[in-house]
């Protein structure tokens, strides 16, 4: 007995001089020297290292655990988590499994995942949020609100850029074929919509109402998917802010939101400007030595001037248009003045130009003109 008392002094006096000159502790089977840069060295073939198990509650009830303290995390999401924090306020970060294992993500993507059971996200209320060099770019919110440049999307999906220049969508369909197109779909379950462009600072106002936008044989066209009206306004979506409507059955209404005919204005006048007038030139003068056209006449209306009197017999005024019409246009002219009064007059028209003939009256006859293609 006490032979085996000595033996396990000398040995325990063995190991301690051996921890105290080696400065650390060595733990085989083999008894060969640890590595001189670890602290522990526990080298075995057929034995691992077991840390603390512990459930969650357990480990966060440690008190004031160290900066990279280890624990294998029993409950819950299990593995082995270490704290990334301080001892006074701990972070305790689990350790990612590898690919291999089909619990985690890797950066040249994944293989064999099962859609529906693996997914890049949240799994319980919070927001997804995506960073790049540090910041936040873009955000999946837990409603499914999706937000770019913004953390709070006011919508669905919400766009934000805080730029003095414009911001838009860019969408871009880069093949050939006849059929190929790039556009934004809107599609809706109930019989109203809405398609619109919100400005600040700018002149642009709103397209809104119950309308779907195409282009069809490099046409833009801008319908209604069922038996209901276009409208435009200005300042506002309120009906007090309709300036214009088409209807379901085409009539076009400015200033009315009920039109009664095919164009129909209300409280307000139809003016047409162009910067040259109409020319004109005297083709058979009898006693006229000279006629104008008033500043300010166009190619729809306006006022023809001459000097002199008729002797009785034709005078002949051409006027040619600025701009050709498609087919020859109705011309209505009457008399501007009392010598013109006295006149017997017609008109005749081509696309080019239309005729004002008249003769008798007195001096300086005077005569308005309207036309209708």
């Amino acid at each position: 007995m006490a032979m085996r008392k000595l033996f396990f002094f000398l040995f325990g006096i063995f190991v301690l001089v051996k921890f105290s000159f080696s400065q650390n502790v060595v733990v085989n089977s083999s008894g060969a020297s640890g590595d001189a840069s670890a602290g522990l060295d526990v080298d075995f073939t057929n034995k691992g290292l077991l840390v603390p198990r512990m459930t969650q509650a357990q480990r966060d009830a440690l008190s004031s655990p160290a900066t990279s303290l280890l624990i294998y995390q029993t409950n819950n999401t299990s593995g082995y988590y270490f704290n990334s924090g301080t001892p006074g306020t701990p972070i305790w970060s689990r350790f990612l499994s590898t690919a291999s294992s089909g619990t985690s993500w890797t950066l040249a993507g994944n293989a064999t995942t099962t859609p529906g059971t693996d997914f890049i996200g949240t799994s319980d209320n919070q927001d997804l949020v995506f960073k790049t060099n540090n910041a936040e770019v873009a955000r999946i919110q837990a409603d499914g609100f999706v937000a770019i440049g913004t953390s709070s999307p006011q919508d669905f999906v919400h766009f934000m850029k805080n730029v003095n220049d414009a911001t838009n969508l860019h969408i871009t369909n880069t093949n050939a074929g006849s059929m190929s197109s790039a556009g934004i779909s809107i599609e809706s379950d109930v019989n109203s919509g809405f398609f619109g462009v919100l400005s600040t600072g700018y002149s642009e106002s709103h397209l809104a109402g119950n309308v779907g936008m195409s282009a069809l044989s490099n046409n833009l066209v801008l319908a209604t998917m069922d038996a209901g009206d276009i409208f435009f306004n200005t300042n506002g979506l309120t009906s007090s802010e309709e300036r214009m409507r088409i209807t379901s059955t085409g009539n076009l209404g400015i200033g009315t939101s009920a039109p009664s005919s095919l164009i129909h204005f209300k409280n307000g006048h139809i003016r047409s400007e162009q910067t040259t007038a109409p020319t004109i030139a005297v083709t058979t003068q009898n006693g006229i030595t000279a006629s104008a056209v008033t500043a300010g006449s166009t190619d729809t209306k306006g006022n023809i001037t001459t000097t002199g009197t008729n002797n009785g017999t034709n005078t002949v005024l051409t006027i040619t248009f600025n701009t050709a019409y498609t087919i020859a246009p109705t011309v209505m002219a009457n008399a501007a003045n009392a010598s013109a009064q006295a006149c017997q007059s017609f008109v005749s028209s081509t696309t080019t130009t239309f005729v004002l003939t008249f003769s008798g009256g007195g001096a300086t006859p005077s005569f308005n003109y309207f036309i209708i293609e």
